[in-house]
């Protein structure tokens, strides 16, 4: 059992047949809840490796205090899908990570204390594809203002 609130969705693969799970967690994020001791800590590693969708993150991984979190996350995950608030674009090495970048990026949201991602606009501008649908992603709610991230990791461990 997991002391985060959620929902855990069972289906099966369409594709393989295999059973999988969707798992929808609410929680604050900070670096407790990724410590080997905490309730959640402990949830998240019986999990194995993790696939992760972030929604408006609210730029907490770009904060010094919130780094072990990012960290525990590159090398726990398979997949990452996320907004700018997310994961700083500069994290994600490129010798571990395949990103492909849709829709636009040029400035975080105003008024949440972080910098623009240079890097991060520097890829969008080498190449990004079309946001493949007609509603904003993240915190910037206009599709044509709105950017995403798909990062596939590369040696799939």
């Amino acid at each position: 059992p997991c002391a985060l609130p959620g929902y855990r969705i069972d289906f099966i693969d369409g594709r393989t047949d295999e059973e999988k799970d969707l798992i929808y967690l609410s929680s604050a994020i900070d670096n407790r809840l990724f410590s080997e001791d905490s309730p959640g800590g402990k949830f998240l590693r019986s999990q194995g490796e993790l696939n992760v969708m972030m929604k408006a993150a609210v730029y907490l991984f770009h904060r010094p205090q919130h780094r072990a979190a990012a960290e525990y996350l590159l090398s726990h995950s398979e997949v990452i899908i996320q907004d700018d608030s997310g994961i700083p674009y500069a994290y994600f090495s490129h010798d571990r990570w395949n990103i492909d970048l849709y829709g636009t990026y040029l400035v975080p949201l105003p008024g949440m204390g972080v910098y623009p991602q240079r890097a991060l606009i520097e890829a969008y501008r080498k190449g990004a594809h079309p946001i493949p649908f007609e509603f904003g992603y993240g915190p910037k709610t206009v599709a044509k203002e709105s950017g995403l991230m798909v990062a596939f990791r590369k040696d799939g461990k």
